[in-house]
């Protein structure tokens, strides 16, 4: 786990390593990242490194969180179906950090991130944050899950594409319940 107080100086050392991060991934696989690589890219100390995170995967976790964050703070009044556009575009658009992420076997680092930002958001709507933890659960596991088969088959559907089979399967009770009446 992560561990960044709330000062100025810990804050920017946790960007700037994170963003360092992000620029590694864009030029190598999530694998072949060292902590060496990130602190000389960040321009810290390992001990910088070691005093905010644990290790790569808690950077990831922060790194992830960090921007879908952003994201739910961003679009926090937006009808759900657009906010699950704006997910899959941040994922994207962030293509080398988060896709590689996904691809290599620690896509629970970004559904992990993805399901606390989107709990605060469920909650806020519906007021009720046991509800909000297991609906914000299912929603990141039906995002990653679309997003690496997006991956593999090619990335051949549109963003507008696999926002709206992630609604149909979001959706997917009331048509059961409509199914059932006949």
């Amino acid at each position: 786990m992560y561990h960044i107080k709330k000062d100025k100086r810990s804050r920017r050392s946790a960007d700037a390593i994170a963003d360092a991060f992000e620029k590694l991934l864009s030029e190598k696989p999530l694998l072949d990242i060292s902590i060496s690589d990130i602190t000389r890219t960040a321009g810290v100390g390992r001990s910088t490194f070691y005093r905010l995170f644990d290790n790569i995967d808690d950077l990831v976790d922060f790194t992830a969180g960090r921007s879908i964050s952003e994201l739910a703070a961003k679009y926090e009044e937006l009808p759900a179906r657009d906010f699950v556009r704006f997910t899959l575009e941040l994922i994207i658009r962030k293509g080398d950090t988060l896709i590689g992420v996904l691809t290599t076997g620690q896509a629970f680092l970004i559904a992990r991130a993805l399901r606390r930002a989107m709990k605060e958001y469920i909650n806020r709507s519906i007021g009720n944050e046991k509800a909000a933890e297991y609906r914000a659960s299912a929603f990141s596991g039906i995002c990653i899950s679309v997003l690496i088969a997006w991956h593999e088959r090619g990335q051949k559907e549109t963003i507008e594409e696999l926002t709206d089979m992630i609604m149909q399967f979001l959706n997917m009770d009331a048509l059961i319940v409509n199914l059932n009446k006949g």
